[in-house]
């Protein structure tokens, strides 16, 4: 049984290392690696911090902060990564909208 496989029959679970938060509506997400953020997906745009260089990705992880928490203009003492984490849930690996290009999710599952 694959990783895959395995969230599959375990839908709310998520690699401890990697967790995917996602808004209530299930339309905006972003993916935290071991702390850092790696991944935005707002409704049909995606960001990655390994492709779209650091000043782009900041940018997506602001911009999801600022539409995640209507308070965001009087926050000064939290990062943006923070506000929007706030305002969002974790949620299960299969919900994840980059679960197909994980390479975990095609590894041999071990307990």
């Amino acid at each position: 049984m694959t990783y895959g496989e395995y969230f599959e029959q375990h839908p709310d679970e998520n690699m401890s290392w990697c967790k995917p938060y996602t808004d209530t509506h299930e339309e905006n997400y972003i993916i935290v690696n071991e702390g850092v953020p790696i991944m935005v997906n707002m409704g049909f745009m995606s960001y990655y911090a390994s492709l779209d260089g650091s000043d782009v990705f900041r940018s997506a992880v602001a911009e999801l902060a600022q539409k995640m928490n209507p308070d965001y203009s009087t926050i000064y003492d939290k990062e943006d990564l923070d506000i929007a984490l706030d305002a969002m849930h974790e949620t299960g690996c299969i919900k994840c909208p980059f679960i197909r290009y994980c390479a975990a999710m095609y590894e041999e599952y071990q307990k």
